[in-house]
C-alpha cells in the first residue's frame, strides 16, 4: 500500500467540496453544464459587462436587448421549459427530450456565474411562468403560450410581490372579482422581473381564495413601469398596475 504522501489527489475545488460533479453527474449532465458554461462566457458575459455600464448598443432599447438575449438562449440552449416532460407535444416535436432537473440547475448556475439578473430572467420565464401554465393552464392556454415562451418569441412575468406585503400571499391586496364578462382585477405588483413582457401570471385574492390569472399585455387597465437599476440590468424589474 503506498504511503499517504505518494497518493495523488486532485486539487480541492472550493465550489464542489465533496466532488459531487466528478462523482455523481451523468455524462449528459456534464455536457449540458459545459455547453452552458462555454456559451455564457463567450456570448453572454461581454453583453452583461456592457449593460452594467449602462451601454445597451447595438440594441435599440433595453427591453429589446433582453428580448434578443432571451431568443439567443432559446436558440442555443433550449433552456426555457426544458424540464417539462410533455412539452414536445405542444411544440410539434415528438422526439423532444426534457432535461433532468439537475442538468437544468447546472445550466442556470453557469448563467448565474455571468449575471444574476440574466439567470433571474430565465428562471421566471421557465419555472415561474411556463411551469404553472403547463401544470394548471387550460389546453388552449398551453397551446397558445408554451411554444412561443419556449422559443422566447414572447416573454412572461410572475406577478406575486406587492409594495406593502412583499411576496406574502396572506398580505396580498390585489383582488379578483368575477363578472358576466369575465374576471376584473384591481391592485399593484412591485419588482416584477420581466414585467415588460407579453403575458403575466398574476396572483389575486378572489372571494374563495388566492387564484392565478393570465393577463396579456395590452389588456385594458393593465400597465407597467420599469424601475431604474444600477446593476443586474438583464433582470428588468417593473411595477404592474391593474385597474378594472
Amino acid at each position: 500500500m503506498p504511503a499517504a504522501a505518494e497518493i495523488k489527489r486532485k486539487p480541492l475545488d472550493p465550489a464542489d467540496y465533496y466532488r459531487v460533479e466528478e462523482l455523481c453527474l451523468s455524462d449528459d449532465e456534464r455536457l449540458v453544464r459545459d455547453t452552458a458554461a462555454q456559451f455564457a462566457r463567450k456570448e453572454l458575459a461581454p453583453k452583461m459587462a456592457a449593460w452594467d455600464r449602462g451601454e445597451f448598443g447595438p440594441f435599440p432599447s433595453h427591453e429589446e436587448g433582453v428580448r434578443r438575449v432571451a431568443r439567443q438562449l432559446a436558440e442555443q440552449l433550449g433552456i426555457f421549459g426544458a424540464t417539462l416532460k410533455d412539452l414536445g407535444r405542444y411544440l410539434g416535436e415528438p422526439d423532444f427530450s426534457p432535461l433532468s432537473h439537475t442538468a437544468y440547475g447546472l445550466a442556470l448556475r453557469e448563467i448565474e456565474a455571468v449575471d444574476s439578473g440574466l439567470r433571474s430572467m430565465v428562471s421566471v420565464q421557465s419555472s415561474l411562468c411556463m411551469y404553472p401554465i403547463y401544470s394548471y393552464g387550460s389546453e388552449e392556454q398551453k397551446r397558445r403560450w408554451l411554444p412561443v415562451l419556449h422559443r422566447a418569441e414572447k416573454l412572461a412575468c410572475f406577478g406575486l410581490t406587492e409594495p406593502q406585503g412583499g411576496s406574502d400571499p396572506a398580505r396580498m391586496l390585489t383582488t379578483a372579482r368575477k363578472t358576466s364578462a369575465g374576471w376584473v382585477l384591481n391592485g399593484s405588483k412591485a419588482w416584477i422581473t420581466n414585467g415588460f413582457g407579453d403575458v403575466a401570471v398574476v396572483w389575486a385574492k378572489a372571494p374563495e381564495g388566492v387564484r392565478g390569472f393570465l393577463v396579456e399585455k395590452g389588456t385594458p387597465g393593465f400597465t407597467y413601469r420599469n424601475e431604474e437599476k444600477w446593476a443586474l440590468r438583464c433582470g428588468v424589474a417593473s411595477s404592474l398596475e391593474f385597474a378594472n
